[in-house]
């Protein structure tokens, strides 16, 4: 199986707009049973072709990296925080900060 994958490129010269298109193949084997569930991917209309399903995964990769270094950046921001004393005061005055409620 073959997937192309491209990134676009736009250049002005003069009065001219210029679209570049770069592409990277890549070939890869995949088992029977996942190129079966690949091609129910796309007859079942989610994804219009192989490519298509695999930059869908290369997207959600990235989607899903990017999340975890901004959740490690604010763990890490609240371990370098002051500690606060946490009591039911303060965890109602979150909740009304929260849904709005502000009393």
């Amino acid at each position: 199986m073959v997937c192309s994958c491209f990134s676009t490129n736009a250049k002005i010269i003069g009065s001219n707009l210029l679209i570049l298109k770069r592409f990277m193949n890549v070939s890869f084997p995949i088992p029977k049973e996942l190129e079966s569930y690949v091609q129910g991917q796309i007859q079942s209309g989610t994804y219009n072709t192989v490519a298509d399903y695999f930059l869908a995964l290369l997207n959600q990769d990235r989607q899903r990296k990017d999340a975890q270094a901004k959740l490690v950046s604010l763990l890490q921001e609240g371990l370098n925080s002051e500690p606060e004393l946490v009591t039911s005061a303060y965890w109602q005055d979150l909740r009304s900060s929260v849904l709005g409620t502000e009393q």
